[in-house]
């Protein structure tokens, strides 16, 4: 879970980016209610709809399924990989 406040996660997030590793954005905050979620049994999308960590969870998935990058679109389920001028056109 990214602490956006942290000097740790952010030092990471450089170190793995200076790499030319790729990084998915949003970052997912950290956040008591993912434990509640699985407390009860209910997914958090489920469980708080409108939480700040089911918004950016939501905001990964919908950057992951609008194929943004060709390693993304060949990773989601039900998604074949487009190719630059088949996006385009």
């Amino acid at each position: 879970h990214f602490q956006s406040q942290a000097k740790l996660p952010r030092l990471a997030i450089e170190r793995l980016q200076a790499r030319g590793l790729p990084v998915l954005e949003p970052y997912l905050s950290s956040s008591i209610l993912m434990r509640e979620s699985h407390g009860a049994g209910v997914p958090l999308a489920f469980f708080k709809p409108s939480h700040k960590l089911s918004l950016e969870f939501a905001a990964l998935a919908a950057f992951l399924y609008a194929g943004e990058g060709e390693a993304s679109a060949a990773k989601a389920p039900g998604k074949k990989p487009r190719r630059r001028a088949e996006a385009e056109g």
